[in-house]
């Protein structure tokens, strides 16, 4: 991939920018440095951890794409093509969770586990 396709954009007011193709870095440093996403074991989701205003919290690096790119919401964001760790803005959508339940891929996965 080039890097002319990867846009940045600032996380919140803080020190932290994301990428429309799901990567985090850090900008307090003259040089930004890269964020290692850590896996949730329990549900397949990447998460970042932060300090933003001296407080330590976590954010699900889906939601931080979503709301850099396509600003907050309450909807449930839903992976198009059934893959969690596949975190690129073309890949995400707000929707309900009627709407992410019913997504062609997610149907065809709990098909499958059965």
């Amino acid at each position: 991939m080039e890097n002319t396709n990867i846009i940045w954009k600032k996380f919140r007011n803080s020190n932290y920018e994301v990428s429309n193709t799901g990567l985090v870095r850090s900008v307090k440093y003259r040089t930004p440095r890269p964020i290692k996403p850590i896996l949730m074991k329990s549900n397949g989701y990447y998460y970042i951890s932060t300090v933003i205003n001296n407080v330590y919290q976590k954010f699900r690096l889906h939601r931080m794409v979503m709301e850099c790119f396509c600003g907050a919401s309450d909807l449930t964001v839903d992976h198009i093509n059934g893959i969690k760790s596949d975190n690129r803005l073309e890949n995400l959508r707000y929707c309900t969770i009627w709407e992410n339940i019913h997504n062609p891929v997610t149907l065809a996965k709990l098909k499958n586990r059965r």
